[in-house]
């Protein structure tokens, strides 16, 4: 599932019925309701795909995924919030699945990283996609081999941050961040004590660490605009 900038919508592909038969509906959520879209062309059933949408193009990118007791896929697929068109890339990733997929705003293209292929293997390969071709990545640095993590592009720094997923027989909660494509890939150690929280907004007083932990999150107000916390990594 990912948002369709062009259509400012989200769109659904695949899945798995609770009959366990490999599904390849279209569905699109407009912010209250479902609609099933009916195009000519789709890609064949599948589930666990990387999908993300891709707001340089304002299409929706599909990418690899599995059958039940079937092939593992290696397409490209684009929804333009119409129909769905196959890409024919050169170069692709293998075979897939469960690879996390996100839209890279600083190079305005789509990141996706590792996944699992035949046999399970987990794989850790870095692959960017910019509209109409897939280039791997060799960083000097890069995770370990991992699928089903969490991946997300972070507008504050303008980076992609990766956190956990499965990999090598194990649950995995360690945090990477993919600067730039110039750049390697490289762990992210958080800053465990903060000194101070400055909120900026129409409300332009201080906030102790202890203050900001009482108002939780969710529960700051909305006239504070902005956020800058000063403190030391230890």
């Amino acid at each position: 599932m990912a948002y369709g900038p062009a259509t400012g919508t989200v769109v659904l592909f695949g899945g798995a019925s609770t009959t366990s038969h490999t599904l390849r509906g279209t569905w699109v959520w407009n912010g209250t309701t479902w609609a099933k879209q009916a195009p000519a062309t789709k890609p064949p059933a599948r589930l666990l795909a990387s999908m993300a949408g891709d707001a340089a193009t304002g299409n929706v990118v599909l990418f690899g995924g599995s059958q039940l007791d079937g092939p593992l896929l290696r397409g490209t697929w684009v929804w333009d919030g119409t129909t769905w068109t196959q890409q024919a890339p050169a170069t692709s990733p293998p075979a897939l699945w469960g690879a996390p997929m996100t839209y890279d705003a600083a190079t305005r293209s789509l990141v996706r990283f590792g996944g699992a292929g035949s046999h399970g293997l987990q794989l850790r390969g870095t692959w960017v996609w910019n509209g109409t071709a897939w280039t791997k990545r060799t960083p000097a640095t890069s995770p370990p081999a991992r699928f089903a993590a969490s991946m997300a592009y972070d507008a504050a720094t303008g980076n992609v941050v990766l956190f956990g997923g499965a990999g090598g027989g194990h649950v995995l909660n360690d945090t990477w961040v993919w600067a730039l494509a110039s750049r390697p890939i490289r762990p992210h150690h958080l800053c465990p004590k903060v000194d101070h929280v400055t909120v900026t907004g129409q409300n332009r007083r201080p906030l102790r660490p202890e203050r900001v932990q009482r108002l939780g999150r969710s529960r700051i107000p909305l006239q504070h605009s902005a956020m800058r916390f000063r403190g030391r990594c230890s």
